[in-house]
């Protein structure tokens, strides 16, 4: 289980505690976005460190965004997921290459839900 919070960008932080519904609601939908445009990575995507032979693991991947947190949290929906994950040094891990080669995304889509809550709550 990998967990993407939105807690650690002081901004993001600053503007939920300063205006908690638009905001917290901007942040929460960027989130959902990237658990999906994740999911659906790892899901279509074919992995260069592991082969899948039936496919069900990938299609196993859950997100869920936790508004309370401003959290989205990935995990693996079969149970031997996380020894594929983390066994062997992490030799065929699926979900955190996906992480990192996502990573300028998600960090653009929490920018982007930052900069409209600003452009929604100041005049």
């Amino acid at each position: 289980m990998f967990t993407l919070n939105a807690d650690g960008m002081d901004l993001a932080t600053d503007l939920v505690v300063h205006f908690p519904g638009q905001a917290r609601e901007n942040i929460v939908q960027a989130l959902d976005f990237i658990g999906a445009t994740m999911r659906a990575a790892i899901v279509e995507e074919p992995n260069k460190f592991f082969t899948d032979r039936t496919g069900l693991l990938r299609k196993s991947v859950q997100f869920e965004v936790d508004p309370g947190k401003l959290e989205m949290v990935l995990w693996p929906g079969q149970d031997y997921g996380k020894f594929v994950e983390l066994g062997n040094g992490g030799k065929h891990a699926f979900l955190w290459p996906t992480l990192e080669t996502h990573e300028a995304l998600a960090r653009s889509t929490i920018e982007a839900a930052i900069d409209l809550t600003i452009e929604q709550v100041l005049p």
